[in-house]
């Protein structure tokens, strides 16, 4: 790398922070790379990135663009985004921006209708299997071992309360006789 990209790259965050101290580049970057949000540096770019999230949108010339776009947004995007809305509502997970913003992201990647399918190999299910029986196993035994010390402690302590009772009832015996 040259001497004056070098000082380019690490001028970068610096000049973005100059230019907005406030934008998510300044806020949460790191460097030339590192910098929490992205812009595509073409037209042919955008195309290939914007298909890696959305592989079933078809890109259109700038005469057709508007028609199919607002389509698209109407048919594919608005559904999950309103579902995606409508969960952070209903749980508020923090006053914090970023832990709304964390939140939400972290829901339309779960729930991401266009996402890639992954098939797990038989092998590799019933492995997972396994280990969910085992530990499902393991946290009913603690559970039943929890639940049976429980009521060791309660049965000792009631036969402490049970001999105390009858030693104080013999004494008030011999004190008759």
């Amino acid at each position: 790398m040259s001497k004056t990209a070098k000082q380019s790259s690490k001028l970068t965050p610096l000049l973005i922070a100059a230019a907005d101290a406030r934008s998510l580049r300044a806020l949460y970057g790191s460097d030339g790379t590192r910098n929490a949000c992205h812009g595509s540096d073409s037209p042919a770019s955008a195309a290939r990135e914007i298909k890696f999230y959305f592989p079933k949108l078809q890109l259109a010339t700038a005469a057709q663009d508007a028609e199919a776009a607002q389509e698209y947004i109407a048919t594919k995007l608005q559904p999950t985004l309103v579902k995606a809305l409508t969960v952070l509502a209903r749980e508020k997970p923090s006053s914090d921006k970023l832990d709304v913003i964390t939140f939400l992201a972290n829901w339309m990647l779960e729930n991401n209708p266009n996402k890639p399918q992954t098939q797990v190999p038989p092998e590799v299910q019933q492995q997972l299997k396994q280990k969910q029986a085992e530990r499902e196993a393991a946290a009913a035994a603690a559970q039943a071992a929890a639940v049976a010390a429980a009521r060791q402690a309660d049965s000792s302590s009631s036969r402490g309360r049970q001999a105390s009772k009858a030693h104080s009832q013999v004494r008030h015996f011999e004190g008759r006789t």
